[in-house]
């Protein structure tokens, strides 16, 4: 948005420093990945279900259920990334279905260091398949909030990720009041009103 004067407004200008920040969370995943540092002991174990979560190879990754059965659910590094955590981030489909078989709906809400869901990852990233495979197992994703204390939503619409806003508008909609403050119904009206999404929840608020 354009000021009178012709600059850019201070609105737009905190949307897109977020949108950057945004982008980062998920992009440093990939350009950093070399230089992550591994959290606790054993760590060759982690570092191995690590590259295997990011380059999808879920015959690696599964051959430590034996030997470490709860690899799925620990964080691999001193972010506090779960195996997850990177597969969703590197946006490796196969391996998120395999996996979420093997996680309860407790594990699939750890949060990391930033604060997010592995869900949150998949909404600030796009990615509608992974989107909905976590949702399908536990739809209650959609309310924890992440990064910047923002629900999945808000980061989507951050990251301009339209089709994920949208795509979750639909899927919090009937139920927001069960779930959020009036001051978040409140946050997420601007939000559907500045994205220009429209969600029959905001009717009755």
């Amino acid at each position: 948005m354009m000021s009178k004067s012709g600059g850019v407004s201070s609105s737009s200008s905190a949307a897109i420093t977020d949108c950057v920040e945004l982008g980062m969370v998920v992009a440093e995943e990939a350009e950093h990945a070399r230089q992550r540092t591994f959290w606790g002991p054993d760590s060759l174990y982690k570092r191995e279900i690590y590259w295997a979560a990011i380059s999808g190879d879920w015959v690696k990754a599964s051959s430590y259920n034996q030997a470490h059965p709860n690899w799925m659910r620990i964080p691999l590094t001193e972010d506090g990334d779960t195996a997850l955590h990177m597969a969703v981030s590197m946006e490796q489909t196969n391996f998120v279905e395999k996996l979420i078989k093997l996680m309860s709906v407790e594990d699939m809400e750890i949060l990391n260091v930033d604060g997010n869901t592995a869900f949150s990852l998949a909404a600030i990233s796009g990615n509608l398949k992974i989107a909905k495979l976590l949702l399908h197992k536990n739809p209650g994703l959609v309310w924890i909030k992440g990064h910047k204390n923002m629900f999945p939503i808000e980061l989507a619409s951050s990251a301009n990720q339209p089709l994920m806003a949208s795509f979750l508008f639909e899927r919090t909609s009937d139920e927001m009041h069960l779930h959020v403050s009036f001051q978040d119904i409140v946050r997420l009206f601007f939000l559907a009103l500045t994205s220009s999404i429209y969600s029959k929840s905001f009717v009755y608020y």
